[in-house]
């Protein structure tokens, strides 16, 4: 337990990460979860992180409201015609210098299970999942 308290974001994070555009359509975002079976992608435009777009975010897509309820669209409509930029969330980032404990703190306060992790710049240099802080804690 002792190298989680004093390990950093850098020694956990995932390196290798895949992001997606803001314009990607909803299907295409929807294969990205089932093939990676990831929580969340990063979304990038021109190279700038701009948000994220968890599996949370693209259950929001399909919100039916008002005279919708009445006549609801079919899934494959939506599906094709949203994009990413119609749901993405703002972003909440870590650093890789930001001790493990505090990544485990900003998650059990906030639900959120994935953090992407930002140079000094603000560049994309990785992500940190839950899933990371489970392996890095069971390697105790």
């Amino acid at each position: 337990m002792q190298n989680f308290v004093n390990g950093k974001v850098e020694n956990g994070m995932t390196r290798n990460v895949i992001t997606v555009h803001p314009d990607m359509s909803i299907h295409d975002l929807e294969l990205l979860f089932d093939e990676y079976q990831f929580n969340m992608f990063p979304v990038l435009e021109n190279k700038e992180l701009i948000g994220i777009v968890s599996q949370y975010d693209f259950l929001k897509a399909f919100i039916v409201f008002g005279t919708d309820l009445r006549n609801p669209r079919p899934y494959e409509n939506i599906a094709q015609e949203r994009t990413i930029r119609h749901i993405f969330s703002q972003l909440v980032t870590v650093r890789a210098w930001h001790p493990l404990t505090y990544v485990l703190e900003l998650m059990a306060q906030s639900s959120i299970h994935s953090f992407p992790v930002v140079d000094d710049d603000k560049q994309l240099v990785g992500v940190i999942s839950r899933r990371d802080l489970i392996r890095l804690l069971k390697s105790q």
